[in-house]
């Protein structure tokens, strides 16, 4: 009959035991999980942060590479005709 009593005495224990922890898990699980929650979107709010700060860094040396482009483009263009004009005075003084 000891046996008995020490084997149902453990037992109860470790019921006990068992359901005196369940009602404080969810309360820690769901504070737990807010509280990672938060940091997560805080983490993610400043990784956006830089990332726009990147992109319009970015952009505005993309920007200036193209105006230099354009400008490059522009003096080309103009200076074509007189390569061209250059060209047949040249040609005009080997004929000669």
């Amino acid at each position: 009959m000891k046996r008995f009593d020490r084997v149902l005495f453990n037992a109860l224990n470790i019921l006990v035991v068992a359901f005196e922890t369940e009602p404080s898990c969810p309360v820690c699980l769901r504070n737990d999980y807010q509280a990672r929650l938060l940091d997560r979107l805080l983490s993610d709010e400043l990784d956006l942060k830089n990332m726009l700060q990147e992109i319009r860094e970015t952009m505005s040396t993309v920007e200036a590479a193209l105006n230099e482009m354009n400008e490059m483009a522009t003096k080309t263009s103009e200076a074509i005709p007189l390569v061209d004009q250059e060209s047949r005075s040249m040609k005009g003084n080997l004929w000669i």
